[in-house]
Protein backbone atom coordinates (compact mmCIF):
# COMPACT_ATOMS: atom_id res chain seq x y z
CA UNK A 1 0.00 0.00 0.00
CA UNK A 2 1.06 3.31 -0.80
CA UNK A 3 2.18 5.68 1.68
CA UNK A 4 -0.22 8.76 1.95
CA UNK A 5 0.94 12.23 0.88
CA UNK A 6 1.73 15.23 3.56
CA UNK A 7 -1.90 16.51 2.56
CA UNK A 8 -4.05 13.32 2.81
CA UNK A 9 -1.99 12.76 6.29
CA UNK A 10 -2.59 16.36 7.52
CA UNK A 11 -6.53 15.94 6.20
CA UNK A 12 -9.61 14.69 8.13
CA UNK A 13 -12.84 14.28 6.80
CA UNK A 14 -16.14 15.57 9.20
CA UNK A 15 -19.68 15.11 9.30
CA UNK A 16 -21.44 11.74 8.66
CA UNK A 17 -19.84 9.26 6.25
CA UNK A 18 -23.05 9.36 4.45
CA UNK A 19 -23.29 13.06 4.37
CA UNK A 20 -25.35 15.70 5.74
CA UNK A 21 -28.94 15.03 7.36
CA UNK A 22 -32.13 15.66 5.51
CA UNK A 23 -32.62 18.66 7.77
CA UNK A 24 -29.34 20.16 7.29
CA UNK A 25 -29.45 19.68 3.59
CA UNK A 26 -32.62 21.39 4.15
CA UNK A 27 -30.83 24.13 6.14
CA UNK A 28 -28.41 24.54 3.50
CA UNK A 29 -30.79 25.14 0.96
CA UNK A 30 -32.94 27.99 2.75
CA UNK A 31 -29.74 29.51 3.56
CA UNK A 32 -28.51 29.15 -0.33
CA UNK A 33 -31.63 30.48 -1.83
CA UNK A 34 -31.05 33.76 0.90
CA UNK A 35 -27.76 33.92 0.31
CA UNK A 36 -28.12 34.01 -3.48
CA UNK A 37 -30.63 36.32 -3.48
CA UNK A 38 -28.90 39.08 -1.46
CA UNK A 39 -25.60 38.53 -2.99
CA UNK A 40 -26.89 38.74 -6.77
CA UNK A 41 -24.43 41.43 -8.29
CA UNK A 42 -27.15 42.71 -10.42
CA UNK A 43 -28.23 44.42 -7.68
CA UNK A 44 -25.31 46.71 -7.06
CA UNK A 45 -22.68 46.49 -4.30
CA UNK A 46 -24.72 48.96 -2.70
CA UNK A 47 -27.93 47.38 -2.34
CA UNK A 48 -26.30 44.22 -1.63
CA UNK A 49 -24.47 45.91 1.12
CA UNK A 50 -27.79 47.10 2.61
CA UNK A 51 -29.74 43.57 2.05
CA UNK A 52 -26.89 41.67 3.96
CA UNK A 53 -27.14 44.45 6.49
CA UNK A 54 -30.98 43.90 6.91
CA UNK A 55 -30.57 40.40 6.86
CA UNK A 56 -27.39 39.71 9.13
CA UNK A 57 -27.84 42.47 11.63
CA UNK A 58 -27.94 41.11 15.24
CA UNK A 59 -29.00 44.24 17.46
CA UNK A 60 -26.25 44.52 20.40
CA UNK A 61 -29.37 44.70 22.95
CA UNK A 62 -30.96 41.54 22.29
CA UNK A 63 -27.33 39.95 21.95
CA UNK A 64 -26.60 41.19 25.04
CA UNK A 65 -30.05 40.41 26.70
CA UNK A 66 -29.66 36.87 25.57
CA UNK A 67 -25.91 36.76 26.99
CA UNK A 68 -24.74 39.20 28.69
CA UNK A 69 -21.36 40.37 28.91
CA UNK A 70 -21.02 39.93 25.04
CA UNK A 71 -20.48 42.75 22.61
CA UNK A 72 -18.95 45.09 24.10
CA UNK A 73 -17.74 47.95 21.60
CA UNK A 74 -14.44 49.48 21.17
CA UNK A 75 -13.17 52.72 19.64
CA UNK A 76 -9.44 53.27 20.15
CA UNK A 77 -7.45 55.18 17.96
CA UNK A 78 -7.30 53.32 14.74
CA UNK A 79 -8.97 49.94 15.97
CA UNK A 80 -12.61 49.72 16.05
CA UNK A 81 -14.60 46.46 16.61
CA UNK A 82 -16.36 44.28 19.46
CA UNK A 83 -15.27 42.01 22.32
CA UNK A 84 -16.96 38.94 22.99
CA UNK A 85 -16.66 37.09 26.07
CA UNK A 86 -17.91 34.32 27.73
CA UNK A 87 -18.06 33.93 31.39
CA UNK A 88 -16.06 31.13 31.21
CA UNK A 89 -13.02 32.48 28.54
CA UNK A 90 -9.70 31.11 28.83
CA UNK A 91 -7.37 33.97 30.25
CA UNK A 92 -5.02 35.55 28.23
CA UNK A 93 -5.73 34.21 24.98
CA UNK A 94 -7.18 36.17 22.46
CA UNK A 95 -8.97 35.51 19.42
CA UNK A 96 -8.89 38.08 16.61
CA UNK A 97 -11.57 36.94 14.31
CA UNK A 98 -12.04 38.89 10.48
CA UNK A 99 -15.76 39.01 8.91
CA UNK A 100 -16.16 37.57 5.62
CA UNK A 101 -17.76 39.28 2.77
CA UNK A 102 -15.57 39.51 -0.15
CA UNK A 103 -13.32 42.47 1.37
CA UNK A 104 -16.52 44.66 -0.23
CA UNK A 105 -19.61 43.88 2.64
CA UNK A 106 -19.00 42.91 6.22
CA UNK A 107 -19.73 44.55 9.35
CA UNK A 108 -19.06 43.62 12.93
CA UNK A 109 -22.64 43.97 14.13
CA UNK A 110 -23.36 41.37 10.56
CA UNK A 111 -21.08 39.21 12.34
CA UNK A 112 -22.07 38.68 15.96
CA UNK A 113 -24.01 34.87 15.51
CA UNK A 114 -20.47 33.85 14.02
CA UNK A 115 -17.94 35.34 16.57
CA UNK A 116 -20.13 33.93 19.50
CA UNK A 117 -20.08 30.74 17.82
CA UNK A 118 -16.07 30.85 17.95
CA UNK A 119 -16.09 32.38 21.45
CA UNK A 120 -17.84 29.27 22.10
CA UNK A 121 -16.21 27.04 20.58
CA UNK A 122 -12.45 28.11 21.46
CA UNK A 123 -13.62 29.34 24.47
CA UNK A 124 -11.01 32.51 23.86
CA UNK A 125 -12.55 36.20 24.34
CA UNK A 126 -13.36 36.94 20.26
CA UNK A 127 -12.15 40.73 19.10
CA UNK A 128 -14.58 41.36 15.98
CA UNK A 129 -12.64 44.38 14.53
CA UNK A 130 -14.27 46.85 11.92
CA UNK A 131 -11.86 47.03 8.73
CA UNK A 132 -11.67 49.18 5.38
CA UNK A 133 -13.71 47.80 2.54
CA UNK A 134 -12.95 47.32 -1.12
CA UNK A 135 -13.16 49.29 -3.49
CA UNK A 136 -13.53 52.54 -1.95
CA UNK A 137 -10.54 51.42 0.09
CA UNK A 138 -8.31 49.30 -2.12
CA UNK A 139 -5.54 46.87 -1.07
CA UNK A 140 -3.65 47.17 1.56
CA UNK A 141 -6.21 48.81 3.78
CA UNK A 142 -8.33 45.84 5.06
CA UNK A 143 -4.98 44.36 6.04
CA UNK A 144 -3.17 47.26 7.69
CA UNK A 145 -6.66 47.43 10.18
CA UNK A 146 -5.98 43.58 10.68
CA UNK A 147 -2.42 44.43 11.51
CA UNK A 148 -3.50 47.78 14.10
CA UNK A 149 -5.89 45.16 15.73
CA UNK A 150 -3.36 42.43 16.17
CA UNK A 151 -0.62 45.11 17.15
CA UNK A 152 -2.86 46.16 19.72
CA UNK A 153 -3.78 42.90 21.27
CA UNK A 154 -0.34 42.34 21.63
CA UNK A 155 0.21 45.08 23.30
CA UNK A 156 -2.31 44.14 26.15
CA UNK A 157 -0.15 41.11 26.67
CA UNK A 158 -2.57 38.67 25.17
CA UNK A 159 -1.96 35.38 22.92
CA UNK A 160 -3.63 35.79 19.93
CA UNK A 161 -5.18 33.32 17.54
CA UNK A 162 -5.59 34.82 13.99
CA UNK A 163 -9.28 33.69 12.40
CA UNK A 164 -11.49 34.50 9.63
CA UNK A 165 -14.30 33.54 7.15
CA UNK A 166 -13.70 33.21 3.22
CA UNK A 167 -12.52 36.50 2.60
CA UNK A 168 -11.85 36.77 6.53
CA UNK A 169 -10.13 33.61 6.56
CA UNK A 170 -7.76 34.54 3.88
CA UNK A 171 -7.56 38.27 5.22
CA UNK A 172 -6.30 36.23 8.70
CA UNK A 173 -3.24 34.76 6.57
CA UNK A 174 -2.72 37.86 5.06
CA UNK A 175 -2.39 39.49 8.50
CA UNK A 176 0.11 37.02 9.84
CA UNK A 177 2.44 37.44 7.17
CA UNK A 178 2.38 41.45 6.88
CA UNK A 179 3.03 40.94 10.72
CA UNK A 180 5.82 38.72 10.02
CA UNK A 181 7.14 41.87 7.91
CA UNK A 182 6.52 44.38 10.23
CA UNK A 183 8.76 42.36 12.89
CA UNK A 184 5.83 41.56 15.32
CA UNK A 185 5.50 38.41 16.98
CA UNK A 186 3.69 35.85 15.45
CA UNK A 187 0.52 34.85 16.30
CA UNK A 188 -0.45 32.05 18.29
CA UNK A 189 -2.15 29.91 15.17
CA UNK A 190 -4.37 30.73 12.46
CA UNK A 191 -8.24 29.27 11.97
CA UNK A 192 -9.44 29.72 8.18
CA UNK A 193 -12.43 28.70 7.39
CA UNK A 194 -13.02 28.52 3.48
CA UNK A 195 -10.10 30.91 2.92
CA UNK A 196 -10.37 33.04 -0.70
CA UNK A 197 -6.78 32.76 -0.95
CA UNK A 198 -6.28 32.87 -4.61
CA UNK A 199 -6.97 35.79 -6.07
CA UNK A 200 -6.55 34.55 -9.50
CA UNK A 201 -9.27 32.12 -9.55
CA UNK A 202 -7.12 29.31 -10.56
CA UNK A 203 -8.64 26.60 -7.71
CA UNK A 204 -10.63 24.12 -9.87
CA UNK A 205 -13.48 23.28 -7.66
CA UNK A 206 -14.74 27.11 -8.78
CA UNK A 207 -16.21 25.38 -11.67
CA UNK A 208 -16.11 21.67 -10.46
CA UNK A 209 -18.60 22.61 -7.20
CA UNK A 210 -20.66 24.86 -8.84
CA UNK A 211 -23.31 22.49 -9.31
CA UNK A 212 -23.66 21.22 -5.57
CA UNK A 213 -22.24 25.10 -4.05
CA UNK A 214 -25.72 26.40 -2.45
CA UNK A 215 -23.92 29.77 -1.37
CA UNK A 216 -21.59 30.86 -4.18
CA UNK A 217 -21.08 30.49 -7.77
CA UNK A 218 -18.41 31.02 -10.46
CA UNK A 219 -20.17 34.36 -11.65
CA UNK A 220 -20.38 35.96 -8.11
CA UNK A 221 -16.87 34.85 -7.27
CA UNK A 222 -15.76 36.41 -10.25
CA UNK A 223 -17.65 39.71 -9.26
CA UNK A 224 -16.08 40.05 -6.07
CA UNK A 225 -12.77 39.15 -7.16
CA UNK A 226 -12.61 42.37 -9.48
CA UNK A 227 -14.19 44.54 -6.99
CA UNK A 228 -12.09 43.58 -4.23
CA UNK A 229 -8.74 43.94 -6.28
CA UNK A 230 -9.62 46.79 -7.92
CA UNK A 231 -7.18 45.77 -10.86
CA UNK A 232 -3.83 44.84 -8.67
CA UNK A 233 -2.39 42.30 -9.87
CA UNK A 234 -4.06 38.96 -7.94
CA UNK A 235 -0.84 37.28 -8.01
CA UNK A 236 0.94 39.29 -5.48
CA UNK A 237 1.30 37.25 -2.40
CA UNK A 238 0.08 40.57 -0.28
CA UNK A 239 -3.41 40.40 -1.98
CA UNK A 240 -3.62 35.97 -2.51
CA UNK A 241 -1.92 34.43 0.63
CA UNK A 242 -1.92 31.18 -1.26
CA UNK A 243 1.43 32.62 -2.95
CA UNK A 244 3.13 33.20 0.47
CA UNK A 245 6.47 31.66 1.76
CA UNK A 246 4.63 29.79 4.96
CA UNK A 247 8.12 28.66 5.93
CA UNK A 248 8.07 29.03 10.19
CA UNK A 249 4.35 29.79 10.35
CA UNK A 250 2.74 28.92 13.17
CA UNK A 251 0.13 26.10 13.53
CA UNK A 252 -2.73 26.42 11.05
CA UNK A 253 -6.57 24.62 11.29
CA UNK A 254 -8.27 24.99 7.39
CA UNK A 255 -11.59 23.96 7.29
CA UNK A 256 -13.48 23.72 3.77
CA UNK A 257 -16.70 21.85 2.24
CA UNK A 258 -16.59 19.14 -0.43
CA UNK A 259 -19.14 20.54 -1.78
CA UNK A 260 -17.75 24.27 -2.08
CA UNK A 261 -16.29 26.33 -5.01
CA UNK A 262 -13.62 27.63 -2.83
CA UNK A 263 -12.33 23.99 -1.79
CA UNK A 264 -9.34 23.96 -3.73
CA UNK A 265 -8.21 27.22 -2.22
CA UNK A 266 -8.14 25.70 1.62
CA UNK A 267 -6.40 22.69 0.07
CA UNK A 268 -3.74 24.47 -1.38
CA UNK A 269 -3.14 26.49 1.49
CA UNK A 270 -2.63 23.48 3.44
CA UNK A 271 -0.54 21.70 0.87
CA UNK A 272 1.66 24.85 0.77
CA UNK A 273 2.09 24.67 4.16
CA UNK A 274 2.44 21.67 4.85
CA UNK A 275 5.63 21.56 2.35
CA UNK A 276 7.43 24.68 4.14
CA UNK A 277 7.09 22.32 7.30
CA UNK A 278 3.91 23.83 8.75
CA UNK A 279 1.60 22.11 11.66
CA UNK A 280 -1.11 22.10 9.61
CA UNK A 281 -5.02 20.22 9.89
CA UNK A 282 -6.95 20.34 6.93
CA UNK A 283 -10.78 19.30 7.94
CA UNK A 284 -13.41 18.81 4.76
CA UNK A 285 -17.06 18.71 5.57
CA UNK A 286 -18.66 15.93 3.92
CA UNK A 287 -21.38 17.10 1.79
CA UNK A 288 -21.23 20.48 3.74
CA UNK A 289 -21.11 23.74 2.13
CA UNK A 290 -19.10 27.32 2.06
CA UNK A 291 -17.89 28.15 6.18
CA UNK A 292 -19.66 25.06 7.13
CA UNK A 293 -18.54 25.38 11.02
CA UNK A 294 -20.48 28.73 11.44
CA UNK A 295 -22.95 29.13 9.31
CA UNK A 296 -24.84 25.86 9.81
CA UNK A 297 -23.00 25.69 13.48
CA UNK A 298 -25.75 22.88 14.78
CA UNK A 299 -24.84 20.31 11.38
CA UNK A 300 -22.93 17.05 12.33
CA UNK A 301 -19.69 18.00 10.37
CA UNK A 302 -19.56 21.95 11.99
CA UNK A 303 -19.98 20.08 15.60
CA UNK A 304 -16.88 18.06 14.76
CA UNK A 305 -15.16 21.07 13.11
CA UNK A 306 -15.91 23.41 16.37
CA UNK A 307 -14.80 21.02 18.44
CA UNK A 308 -11.30 20.86 16.38
CA UNK A 309 -11.39 24.58 16.78
CA UNK A 310 -11.94 24.25 20.18
CA UNK A 311 -8.57 21.49 20.42
CA UNK A 312 -6.81 23.44 18.70
CA UNK A 313 -6.94 27.03 20.74
CA UNK A 314 -5.75 24.84 23.90
CA UNK A 315 -3.26 23.54 22.37
CA UNK A 316 -1.66 26.61 20.63
CA UNK A 317 -2.85 28.56 23.22
CA UNK A 318 -0.63 26.65 26.05
CA UNK A 319 2.34 26.40 23.78
CA UNK A 320 2.79 29.83 22.71
CA UNK A 321 4.33 32.26 25.46
CA UNK A 322 2.53 35.68 25.72
CA UNK A 323 3.98 38.86 24.49
CA UNK A 324 6.27 40.99 26.94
Amino acid sequence: MSQPTPLQAATRQVGPPNGPSGLTRFKAAAFGLAARTIYNPAWGLSAVRALLSVSNAYPRPLMRLLNPGLAHEVVEGAVHGEWFALPDHRPGCTMLYLHGGGYIMGAPDQWRAMALTMARASRCRVFLPRYRLAPEHPHPAAVEDGVAAFRWLLDQGERVVLAGDSAGGALALQVLFAARDQGLPAPAGVVAHSPFADKTLGADSIHRNAATDRVLWPAYIRWVRDTCVCGQDPTDPGISPLFQDYTASPPLLITVGSHECLQDDGAAVAERALAAGVDVQLLVGHGAQHVFPILLPGSGAAVEALAAVGAFCDRVCAETTPPE
